[in-house]
């Protein structure tokens, strides 16, 4: 009779242990799920150039001279105070004609047809002010810096395709805005002194190599890249 006793009490102490068990395990909260978020900030895609060699030449017909990055000139009102053309090479000098000249080079490039020439213009005037702009087409030959004021009153400039003029032809103009397209190429520039020009104390002129692509993003940021040529030009006064 003992031992039924004993049997009976471990059995119910047995059941008791299971009982508790199975009410732990229902018990035990539900594992969460996990969803993974992409959010778009709405960036446009960034565009990665490879590197391109750039340079800005003096040139004299058919001899083209690699223009030094530090000038000094007179900033003589409406007088013209230089024209550079632009070639993808690095070449100190060349000696051939500017078409052919220019297709040498571009014609290297793969996807030859995503890239432009830009200029990036700042002056700095005598009194402290700076004046800053990108120049992607004809139309952006105003900037505006600290004070506002357009740098035409200061400096003038007018840029030239001279890649897409027919062969042959002798004197042509600066490129109009009604002109420009996607083929375009602002492959020279010449900056004439505006009525105030001699309140100018630095000129420093910067062309470029950009992916048409990214001509968004360098408006908005004013960022031109690592494919550059600058030539700084000061004031002889």
């Amino acid at each position: 009779m003992k031992n039924k006793i004993i049997i009976a009490f471990m059995a119910l102490l047995a059941f008791g242990l299971l009982t508790a068990c199975s009410d732990a395990e229902e018990e035990k909260e539900p594992e969460l799920e996990t969803t993974s978020i992409v959010i778009d900030d709405g960036d446009e895609e960034e565009y990665t150039d490879p590197e391109i060699a750039i340079s800005m030449y003096n040139a004299n017909g058919n001899s083209k001279t690699k223009a030094s990055t530090k000038e000094s000139f007179y900033f003589t009102p409406t007088e013209d105070i230089a024209s550079f053309e632009v070639y993808l090479t690095d070449e100190d000098s060349l000696n051939m004609a500017q078409k052919e000249a220019w297709n040498k080079y571009y014609d290297e490039l793969e996807n030859k047809d995503n890239y432009k020439i830009g200029y990036k213009l700042e002056i700095a005037l005598k009194d402290g002010n700076k004046l800053s702009g990108i120049v992607l087409k004809p139309s952006d030959e105003n900037a505006y810096g600290d004070n506002n004021t357009s740098f035409s009153n200061y400096l003038e400039l007018w840029t030239y395709d001279d890649i897409n003029q027919p062969d042959g032809i002798g004197w042509y103009s600066h490129l109009l805005e009604s002109e420009y397209n996607d083929n375009s190429i602002l492959s020279s520039i010449k900056l004439t002194c505006g009525a105030d020009s001699a309140k100018i104390e630095k000129i420093t002129l910067t062309a470029f190599v950009y992916n048409k692509k990214n001509e968004d993003k360098i408006i908005k940021t004013g960022n031109i890249g690592e494919n550059t040529y600058t030539v700084e030009m000061f004031t002889n006064d």
